[in-house]
Formats: C-alpha cells, sequence, structure tokens
C-alpha cells in the first residue's frame, strides 16, 4: 500500500505539471509520462521478487526505498576488496609522482561540450607539465567496441607524446590496472571503479561525474561531495577541473587519511555480508556492518 500510494502522489505531480503547459505538449508529455509509469510499475514489481538488493551509495538506497521497496539495503562496491597485482608499467610512469588520468566516451557523449572536456584535461596535463615534475599517466579503465577509453586517452596523448612525460597504459585486467592506480599521486577519472580503485588505495581522487553514482560514493566516504566530483555540466571553462585538482594537492594528506579509514570499514562491512551469505544468515549481521560505516 505504501508503494501505490508513492506511486499515485507520483503520477498526480507529474498530471499536474502537464496542465500548466499547452495542450499539445501536455498530450505528448502525458503519453509519455504514461509509458514511463508503466515502466516504472512493472520495475517495481520486478525488484520486489527479489530476496535483497544492495545499493553501494546511500543516494541509491534513499531513492529505492522513497519508492516502497523494504528488501534493501546498503552494502559497499566489492571493487573495494579488489587485490591489486603486477601490472606493465612505463618507464615514463614515477610511482608515486605521476598523476592518472581516465575519461571515457560515455562521459563525453553526455556532456553539453565534449570539446569542452577534453580541453580541460589538456589544460591540466599542460599545467602538471610546466609547474611541476610529475609524470602523467593515461589510463583505460574500460574497452569495448563504441566505447573505449583509449579512443579518447589517445587524444590527449597524441597532444603531449613528445614531452617525455606522459605515457598511455596498455589495456590490462582490473587488478592489474588497480596497481597502477595505486601508484599515482592523484587521479581524475570518469569510470566508476576506475575511482573505486583509487579510492580504496588512499590516493586522492576527483571524480569526473555525469551520474548520481558519483555524488553517492563521495558523499558516503566525506560527507560532501563538491570538492571531490565535478559534473560534467558544472563544467564551463577549461580551468574547471586544474583548479579542483590543485585543492587535491593541498589537502592530499588528509584525503588520503580519509579514503584509508572508509576503506578500511568498508572492507570489514563485504567481509561480514560475504560470510552471511555463505552462512545463509538472515542478514543481520552485514546490515549492522554496513550500517556502521555511515
Amino acid at each position: 500500500m505504501e508503494r501505490l500510494s508513492a506511486l499515485k502522489a507520483f503520477k498526480r505531480l507529474h498530471t499536474a505539471r502537464c496542465l500548466a503547459v499547452p495542450c499539445r505538449a501536455a498530450n505528448a508529455h502525458a503519453r509519455r509520462y504514461s509509458r514511463l509509469y508503466r515502466r516504472r510499475c512493472v520495475l517495481l514489481r520486478d525488484l520486489t521478487a527479489f530476496d535483497r538488493i544492495t545499493a553501494r551509495e546511500t543516494q541509491t538506497l534513499h531513492a529505492l526505498q522513497s519508492a516502497g521497496l523494504r528488501n534493501v539495503s546498503f552494502c559497499p562496491d566489492s571493487a573495494f576488496l579488489l587485490e591489486p597485482r603486477g601490472a606493465e608499467i612505463p618507464e615514463v610512469f614515477q610511482p608515486h609522482n605521476t598523476v592518472g588520468i581516465n575519461v571515457s566516451p560515455l562521459l563525453l557523449r553526455r556532456a553539453r561540450n565534449a570539446k569542452l572536456i577534453l580541453g580541460n584535461l589538456i589544460a591540466l596535463i599542460d599545467t602538471i607539465l610546466r609547474t611541476t615534475d610529475s609524470a602523467v599517466a593515461l589510463i583505460p579503465h574500460a574497452v569495448q567496441n563504441g566505447n573505449d577509453d583509449r579512443d579518447p586517452l589517445k587524444e590527449l596523448y597524441a597532444a603531449f607524446q613528445d614531452s617525455g612525460r606522459v605515457c598511455l597504459i596498455k589495456d590490462q585486467s582490473a587488478s592489474q590496472l588497480k596497481s597502477i592506480i595505486a601508484l599515482c599521486s592523484s587521479f581524475i577519472g570518469a569510470r566508476t571503479h576506475a575511482v573505486i580503485a583509487a579510492y580504496s588505495s588512499g590516493v586522492p581522487t576527483l571524480a569526473l561525474g555525469y551520474s548520481v553514482k558519483a555524488k553517492g560514493l563521495a558523499e558516503d566516504i566525506f560527507g560532501v561531495d563538491t570538492p571531490y566530483v565535478l559534473p560534467i555540466e558544472n563544467i564551463a571553462n577549461e580551468t574547471a577541473v586544474t583548479c579542483r585538482w590543485i585543492r587535491l594537492r593541498i589537502h592530499a594528506p588528509e584525503i588520503t587519511e580519509t579514503l584509508r579509514a572508509k576503506t578500511a570499514a568498508y572492507e570489514d562491512a563485504l567481509k561480514a555480508f560475504r560470510r552471511t551469505l555463505q552462512e545463509g544468515k538472515d542478514g543481520k549481521t552485514a546490515r549492522n556492518a554496513a550500517s556502521a560505516v555511515l
């Protein structure tokens, strides 16, 4: 009944909004809403069939709960437990003195101005090369047809390949890429699991956000998301990323301390959750461990 009431309230809200626009537009909006509403009902029906649903950050958790789901609980992303493994690292790479950068075609497609995003990263690399002795590693984290991180990273590499301080990392396993990211002094990333690899390694990180999950992950770790996530819609000039990176450098020690403490708590919660699944218990142990990290 609670879920049905929530859906009715949601429908009434959208119907009221429809009345405020011209009739033709309202009809089109109503038809579109009707389709979305039916899909929402089917989705909620399917989700209630699961014994348990876990959300890796609390913004998603609260969204699911507000929709009426009672079989959902918080559990950190299992990628926090991923063990790093030996990787192939270019000679240019300087352990603990290299800035890691990841960007994805998906992020660029969702941006209003993809050239501005790439322009920001070019400006960042230029600043790093001019003002520090650090190297830069361009790190792909997803490689698939039509969504290959190497495509935009190759554009960045082409602009600086003669510098002798910029390298393009080869495609490797997630564990190997994590070992490379763990050796970075700071990290700017678009892919969620590239960001989690950095978080769980204690590397000061700026997430380039295009969805709520980036904000949710950062908010759960730091208490706020603003300094640690830069939504792509908020990038209005070519210095936005550079300014956030400078802040990372200034506050690196305390950021690393926070990341290590939260990662340790997440690891305990994940191990407790795994034990619960293996033992077939009712989930109280895992839920209690998960709530302790929030």
